[in-house]
């Protein structure tokens, strides 16, 4: 009875296979009289069905790895530098090669000669043909009207200029007078100049003659302070930017009397947690002197120290500070600027604190908000990165990409 149902079983499986399925080629491994035959049917179906699975699991992973929006609950969070724009304090210039610029301040300030140039200056604005000079403290007067900031030249020997050059009764110029004109249509009179002035009290005979008396550095015994006052007359800006690492402290100086932790920050938390002076690392800046830095752990040599990661977003969340940052022990011609100075950057990175921070004023308020970006580059062969750098023989830089660091390479 067993024998007889399983044939039967046998007979039902191969009617089924050689005309219930679709399949192409099933049929003929059932059908056919030679086994030579139906091996190579056998062979070959069997080849088309793992090449098809090999051609879709290829096509599943070439979709899962197109571009797509992840959840993450943790975002590593950035490193914070933070740099005051006062590298040293007034209190400490003292103990420094900067005394010579605190001295040079003082005598600014016993200056006696504000009051008269303060009416210089005070007579000068009243002549529109002269402008003054704040760098070199010296009124500058031109003869021709059409060379001034009120007029817009025609040609050389003619301009049109303010009103006030013809009309004013304290700042009118001779050689104006208003002319109708009928090329405006909302205006019928034009003041027009002539190229040059015949007005004798527009001359620079009252202006100051650095002949008369003694010159401001006869009055100063202090060599150093000389010198600064020489390197400042030779500088080409306004700002002196020009001269501004003249009149920055060494290193060493920095290192022993550069802005403290303490001083600079009055209160540091961290996700609702109290942050110390354990938690930045000292960094020694050309312009900004000692800077702090938040998080940085540099290249990641050892596994010891990893960047801080956070699962909160929003104005409780993140790094908060509370510097100590006034004009009162800042030193005027040491920076231009006051405040702190604040960068944000890739915690295997040191900082651009010149290039990519921000300035933060005294008495405001920052808040600062950040968005992360994470791209995978593609290997070979479609590109030549690498996935794995510390097996190769080659000097290729490790370090997190940086646009600004590829142009100074270049």
């Amino acid at each position: 009875m067993d024998v007889k149902k399983e044939a039967e079983l046998k007979a039902l499986a191969k009617d089924f296979a050689a005309h219930g399925i679709s399949v192409a080629g099933i049929s003929y491994i059932v059908t056919q009289q030679s086994s030579v035959r139906r091996s190579m049917w056998f062979i070959g179906v069997m080849g088309a069905i793992a090449f098809m699975g090999y051609m879709t699991i290829n096509v599943i992973l070439e979709y899962l790895s197109y571009p797509k929006d992840a959840i993450r609950y943790t975002l590593p969070f950035p490193a914070v530098t933070i740099c005051s724009l006062n590298p040293i304090s007034s209190h400490n210039i003292a103990e420094t090669s900067l005394k010579k610029v605190l001295r040079l301040k003082e005598i600014m300030e016993e200056a006696t000669m504000e009051q008269f140039n303060r009416a210089e200056r005070d007579k000068c604005y009243v002549n529109p043909l002269c402008k003054w000079s704040w760098f070199q403290e010296r009124c500058y007067c031109v003869p021709n009207p059409c060379l001034t900031e009120f007029c817009l030249a025609e040609n050389s020997s003619h301009c049109t200029c303010s009103t006030f050059f013809c009309n004013s009764l304290t700042k009118r110029v001779e050689g104006c007078e208003m002319k109708p004109v009928s090329s405006t249509p909302f205006m019928n009179e034009t003041c027009q100049c002539k190229g040059t002035s015949t007005q004798d009290s527009w001359g620079t005979d009252w202006a100051r003659d650095d002949t008369q008396g003694k010159d401001v550095l006869d009055t100063i015994k202090d060599e150093d302070v000389k010198q600064i006052i020489r390197l400042i007359k030779q500088s080409k800006t306004y700002d002196l930017v020009d001269i501004e690492e003249a009149l920055m402290p060494s290193t060493y100086e920095l290192y022993q009397f550069g802005v403290t932790f303490d001083s600079l920050v009055a209160a540091c938390s961290f996700e609702g947690m109290h942050c110390y002076r354990e938690n930045f690392t000292v960094l020694y800046h050309p312009n900004y002197g000692k800077c702090y830095m938040f998080n940085y752990v540099g290249n990641n040599v050892s596994d010891v120290e990893s960047p801080i990661e956070i699962d909160r977003y929003g104005s409780t969340s993140g790094l908060q500070l509370l510097l100590r940052v006034s004009d009162s022990n800042g030193l005027d011609l040491l920076r231009r600027e006051v405040g702190a100075r604040i960068t944000i950057h890739d915690t295997h990175m040191l900082p651009f604190v010149s290039e990519y921070g921000v300035n933060v004023r005294p008495r405001d308020m920052t808040a600062v908000e950040l968005s992360l970006s994470h791209i995978t580059r593609l290997g070979k062969p479609w590109g030549t990165c690498e996935e794995d750098t510390k097996s190769q023989d080659t000097n290729m830089n490790v370090d997190p990409y940086s646009i600004l660091v590829n142009e100074v390479s270049i």
